[in-house]
């Protein structure tokens, strides 16, 4: 059985005053520490869920524009149409510790 992940890095992050995805964190972004747990837990296909406007190029993953309205609809058509058989979703503030 194949699983896929859609980390979701498309907050406002208005708390913090600045996109978290792209906090440093041990000298790397946090967005690239939660790709390396996803990766090293064996998923098969990893999406970022991000913000229009928001160059998510440099950690080159596919990338499904957070549209509020639209998410859960994604979220489904890519669980149907993508080559992992379930989903799974890692929320950016719910980030295991390094």
């Amino acid at each position: 059985m194949s699983f896929g992940a859609v980390i979701l890095a498309g907050g406002q992050s208005s708390r913090m005053g600045q996109d978290k995805a792209f906090v440093m964190l041990h000298g790397k972004y946090l967005l690239q520490a939660q790709i390396e747990i996803v990766r090293a837990a064996g998923f098969s296909e990893i999406l970022i869920s991000g913000r229009p406007g928001v160059d998510y190029s440099a950690f080159g993953l596919p990338v499904l524009l957070d549209h509020a309205q639209v998410r859960r609809a994604k979220f489904r058509q890519r669980l149907r149409h993508g080559r992992a058989g379930n989903l799974f979703r890692l929320h950016g503030n719910k980030c295991p510790p390094l």
